[in-house]
């Protein structure tokens, strides 16, 4: 990836062939250059959502796995939450505005989930209304609970003709290594909890 004359990013695979001299030493490289930008686009399609451009269900998998397995070999371990996220009465918004204004509101529940977490979190849409968010090093689950005050807040999406709000679940990641799986069956339910409170409404365990 290099700067372009205008300031924006290209990517591009370079290919470098050595020139030797006759005793052998390396002389010169010819470089052959590609643009690699379609290569670029299609892995990007592959691991993101197409709707929002949040990473999917298969990347938010491999990622939160190989940063168990890493975590596992750190001697000093820090805490970790993940956060499920759902929004209320979805199904209404669709059959009631149109799926039109469903793609709007996922999109901004998207937008609003990126700017509520770092770059260093691990951000992905699993399909439908929910949402997935790992959150690495949490600090604590005082700071965990602030967070989740934050998000019904930023969650709560206003229309000319329609307020939307989500309900989420969290679980504090274990110091003791966890699947993924057993991960999200966690969360699962305290989101679950969550939505049985009633709208905008947090659950942490």
């Amino acid at each position: 990836k290099y700067k372009g004359e205008k300031s924006y990013y290209k990517w591009t695979r370079m290919t470098l062939t050595l020139v030797y001299d006759d005793n052998g030493s390396v002389i010169s490289a010819v470089g052959v250059s590609e643009d690699a930008a379609q290569e670029v686009a299609l892995q990007e399609k592959a691991s993101h959502d197409v709707l929002t451009k949040l990473l999917n269900r298969e990347s938010l998998f491999n990622e939160v796995e190989d940063y168990l397995k890493a975590h596992n070999e750190m001697s000093e371990k820090t805490l970790s939450a993940i956060f499920m996220i759902d929004i209320d009465d979805f199904k209404h918004v669709n059959d009631d505005y149109g799926h039109k204004r469903g793609d709007e509101v996922l999109i901004d529940a998207a937008d609003a989930l990126s700017q509520s977490f770092r770059s260093e979190d691990i951000v992905a849409r699993l399909g439908g209304d929910e949402f997935i968010i790992f959150m690495k090093n949490a600090q604590s689950a005082e700071t965990t609970r602030n967070r989740a005050k934050i998000l019904l807040k930023n969650l709560t999406l206003t229309y000319p003709d329609l307020t939307v709000t989500c309900s989420i679940g969290i679980y504090l990641v274990p110091q003791d290594t966890m699947s993924f799986v057993d991960l999200y069956e966690e969360v699962d339910d305290a989101m679950y909890e969550a939505k049985s409170l009633g709208k905008s409404q947090f659950v942490l365990r």
